[in-house]
């Protein structure tokens, strides 16, 4: 059987970007799976137009790749290109509508950087059909409705969030505005404080957490510090150490004052 014109383009594809590679693989294996490893790894290392390259060719060598049609969408979109990504995330969803929840967010943040917010909520509503409580869907959605002035849509979306999290910053903001849109200032405004209210805690639990890192360490080079140095050389070692222990102090106090350096022993 001879190859379709698609897979010998492929092919010569192929042969013309690996040789510049160092392969995973012998020259006698370089086959489809090769050529998705070395473009998912250019595109984990910000590559994206060589990561496009590489799934394009492993698309021409198998038409409708799921996994390369969602990686080169999302290269795609990350380069700005949404057109591009939105035919390929399309496709995707087309071929498996429960391939992946994550494909339709983007495919809605496509529509959205064109302002097409009702086809953008038209996906999401698809998402949330299948995944019900995929909370990133529905806070996109509901976020969206907002653009278009759906205040009661978005209030279910955000509410239905807020039933499982409560903490959720984002959908206790987004019902605000929702309440906010639908005239209910009072309650609109009991959200807005209930947002400010577990955004400062939340932020407060954080900076115990780091203090609670910064008085480990301090712990340990203090232990350190009560131990003679038994070699000359370890004199450097414990001024970096010291170091350490003033970048940790300023942070915990937030001053850019200098501790003293020890003594030469």
């Amino acid at each position: 059987m001879t190859e379709t014109g698609g897979g010998v383009r492929a092919r010569e594809q192929l042969n013309e970007m690996m040789p510049n590679l160092p392969l995973l693989v012998d020259a006698g294996k370089r086959n489809l799976s090769s050529v998705i490893e070395w473009g998912r790894r250019k595109m984990l290392d910000g590559a994206y137009d060589a990561a496009i390259q590489h799934f394009t060719v492993a698309l021409d060598l198998k038409p409708g790749l799921i996994h390369a049609l969602v990686s080169r969408g999302f290269c795609h979109l990350t380069l700005g290109d949404e057109e591009k990504a939105q035919r390929d995330f399309a496709e995707v969803i087309a071929k498996d509508a429960g391939f992946n929840r994550n494909v339709y967010v983007l495919i809605a943040l496509c529509f959205k950087r064109h302002g097409d917010y009702h086809t953008a909520i038209r996906y999401l509503s698809r998402c949330v059909q299948q995944f019900p409580t995929f909370k990133p869907a529905l806070v996109a959605r509901g976020e969206l409705s907002l653009k278009v002035n759906q205040y009661e849509k978005a209030r279910m979306d955000f509410q239905q969030v807020l039933a499982d999290t409560p903490s959720h910053l984002v959908a206790r903001r987004g019902l605000g505005d929702a309440l906010r849109g639908l005239g209910n200032f009072r309650e609109s405004l009991r959200h807005y404080s209930k947002a400010i209210e577990d955004a400062l805690l939340e932020l407060s639990q954080h900076e115990q957490k780091m203090l609670r890192s910064a008085l480990k360490v301090q712990g340990s080079v203090q232990k350190m510090r009560s131990r003679k140095p038994k070699q000359e050389k370890s004199r450097e070692c414990w001024r970096f150490v010291d170091g350490l222990m003033d970048v940790f102090v300023s942070a915990r106090s937030r001053k850019h004052s200098r501790r003293s350096r020890w003594s030469k022993r």
